[in-house]
């Protein structure tokens, strides 16, 4: 019995307790705000260091965070959108990551082409966008980088070793399309009587071929498959261009 009344008394202090801070703080909240997530502004309360982080990734500071998030304090920091969607609504990246949109080449995916942009632009969380390279000297030893954040089966300087092979084959293919180009351009400025209709038109798909993965900023590092087979292309185009515009007497050189 005593055992019993003792198990009354906590419970009916429990009970006490409990209903006394409810009162308290039904009281305290009377007239009391927590934070306001319906504007821009208020983000910055807490998240100072994210806006100044999307500041230096070049995302508007018109706009702020409400760009991607939505402002209703029902679901605050929740995306707007689909994440991938949101990248794609300002940023024309994904149709190379894709291997999609290139004249005269077929869809051309490589094992990035699904991977979202948030997993190599948002590492660790961070707002600058910044891809943390493996071969970054300031990035510190226990920062993990970009590339090893997804492919742990290596160590930094193997990722590193790759990504700086990727863009040296972009590059290196790149330079002498450039250079064919601008030859043949000096050429119809020339002799713009050599450039039939077909053969602008064949000119005006490389050039777009050839934005597209220029415009893209990766050299090759979001869809270097897709970025060869564009080039490729590219030198065939160029080099039957140049036979067809060569004055007589080149040979077609």
């Amino acid at each position: 019995m005593p055992e019993r009344d003792t198990y009354s008394s906590r419970l009916s202090g429990a009970v006490i307790l409990a209903v006394a801070g409810w009162c308290l703080y039904a009281a305290a909240g009377e007239g009391a705000r927590g934070p306001d997530h319906s504007g821009f502004e208020s983000c910055l309360e807490c998240h100072a260091g994210r806006h100044r982080e999307g500041r230096e990734a070049g995302h508007s500071p018109a706009t702020g965070c409400l760009r991607c998030h939505l402002p209703a304090a029902t679901v605050p920091g929740r995306l707007a959108a689909d994440r991938d969607k949101l990248c794609e609504s300002c940023h024309s990246q994904r149709a190379v990551l894709r291997g999609t949109g290139a004249e005269g080449i077929e869809e051309t995916r490589s094992f990035h082409s699904g991977v979202a942009c948030v997993s190599c632009h948002m590492t660790g969380g961070s707002h600058s966008m910044k891809v943390l390279r493996p071969d970054d000297p300031a990035l510190p030893e226990d920062r993990v980088d970009s590339c090893t954040a997804c492919h742990k089966d290596n160590n930094r300087n193997t990722r590193a070793r790759q990504l700086r092979d990727w863009q040296s084959w972009y590059r290196e293919t790149m330079e002498p399309l450039e250079a064919g180009l601008a030859e043949i351009e000096a050429r119809m400025k020339d002799r713009p009587d050599l450039f039939t209709d077909e053969v602008k038109q064949k000119l005006s798909g490389v050039r777009r071929n050839l934005a597209i993965i220029e415009r893209d900023g990766s050299a090759g590092a979001h869809n270097l498959d897709y970025a060869l087979e564009v080039m490729a292309l590219a030198s065939r185009r160029l080099k039957e261009i140049r036979v067809a515009t060569a004055p007589a007497g080149l040979g077609g050189k």
